[in-house]
């Protein structure tokens, strides 16, 4: 089974970048612009890694203590 990856990227661009490498790689990526979606998949989905454009939306920083795991 591959790894899933779920990348996160206000960027279209680069989110569709970055998984049109990693599934060259022979992963399942998928991609989404926003945190709260993220969020909001994590509750139903598992995931082996998340790409997360940290810049992007603050909503993960706030999510925890440094070193605290992403909600899912």
């Amino acid at each position: 089974m591959p790894a899933r990856i779920l990348v996160v990227d206000d960027d279209p661009l680069a989110g569709e970048l970055i998984c049109e490498i990693l599934r060259s790689a022979g992963m399942d990526a998928s991609f989404l612009t926003s945190s709260t979606e993220a969020a909001d998949r994590l509750k139903r989905e598992k995931y082996h890694a998340i790409f997360l454009d940290a810049h992007a939306d603050s909503r993960w920083r706030r999510a925890g203590p440094p070193g605290s795991r992403l909600p899912c």
